[in-house]
Parts: C-alpha cells; structure tokens; sequence
C-alpha cells in the first residue's frame, strides 16, 4: 500500500473509464492536500485509508477528489 506524505506527487493512471475522463481533464500529476484518514462519509467501493489529491494543474481546487490508498476503483498510482 502507498504511504504518501502531504504534498507528495502523485503519478495517476486510468483504470475506468471516468478515471481515463479524469486524467484526460485534468491531466495525470496531482498533489495530496491532506491527511491520511482511515474512513469517509459517502458508500464507496475503494479500499481504504483515503487521501484527498487535487491535479497540479488547479488553482483552485475545482479537481479535487479522495483517493483509496488500498485499492482506488478509478486509478493505479504511484508516488513521483
């Protein structure tokens, strides 16, 4: 499982096809811009701990989204 820290880069790629939507939006390098945390509160398919990560390409903050550390349903990642 990755162990990213605040402000790491992460490298995403799409395994769905909103993932692929994603990267294709918003593009493939995004940031973490929090803590790990071990639950959120929406019916998820994704394997926990969450990560919330916003695209490098942002300003303000319209890409955001969390992250299943475990196994995210939309995205492989790994840690630039």
């Amino acid at each position: 499982m990755l162990d990213p820290k605040p402000t790491d880069i992460l490298l995403l790629s799409g395994k769905t096809q909103k993932g692929k939507n994603r990267i294709r939006e918003w593009g493939e390098r995004w940031i973490t811009i929090g803590p790990v945390v071990n639950r959120v509160l929406f019916p998820n398919p994704g394997i926990g701990p969450w990560i919330m990560i916003r695209s490098t390409r942002d300003g303000d903050g319209l890409s955001s989204r969390w992250l299943a550390l475990g196994q995210d349903v939309d995205f492989s990642v790994e840690i630039q």
